[in-house]
């Protein structure tokens, strides 16, 4: 991709995330919660690591 082409689509990111801040924010929250399960998951797994060796 072109440097023109990566800069006209930041461009329109950005201009969409300023039109839409509810669904930004939607975003967010799900992308946040979905990494703090994911951490969640993994410290749920170490222990049993550690007891199998």
């Amino acid at each position: 991709m072109t440097d023109e082409a990566k800069a006209a689509r930041r461009a329109y990111q950005r201009e969409w995330a300023r039109k839409h801040p509810d669904r930004v924010k939607e975003h967010q929250q799900r992308y946040w919660a979905k990494k703090a399960a994911q951490q969640q998951a993994q410290q749920d797994e170490e222990p049993k690591d550690q007891q199998q060796q």
